[in-house]
């Protein structure tokens, strides 16, 4: 009788909470993942769950991902608020 691979179930919870708890938490479903599947493939017979383990790294992915396009989008931001609070400062010293 298989049953379903512990590392298999850690990277979906892993990838999941990424979105809800933490971003670092779904780092541990990238590096999860590949586990769970090797040690699946190594022992088909015995365990099961590569679709969790597959599903869990690719959540993990996308919020790794989005956390990054998020904090450049802040960084950009913050970047293009302090060129403009600058700009009218001088302004202000140059015409005050």
């Amino acid at each position: 009788m298989r049953t379903t691979n512990g590392k298999a179930i850690a990277t979906l919870i892993c990838g999941i909470a990424g979105f809800m708890v933490c971003p670092l938490v779904a780092i541990a479903a990238v590096i999860l993942g590949p586990q769970a599947k090797k040690e699946i493939a190594a022992e088909p017979d015995r365990y099961d769950g590569d679709g969790l383990a597959k599903a869990g790294q690719i959540v993990g992915w996308i919020c790794l991902g989005l956390w990054v396009v998020f904090g450049l989008l802040f960084l950009g931001i913050f970047i293009i608020a302090a060129a403009v609070d600058s700009g009218s400062s001088y302004q202000s010293l140059a015409f005050g």
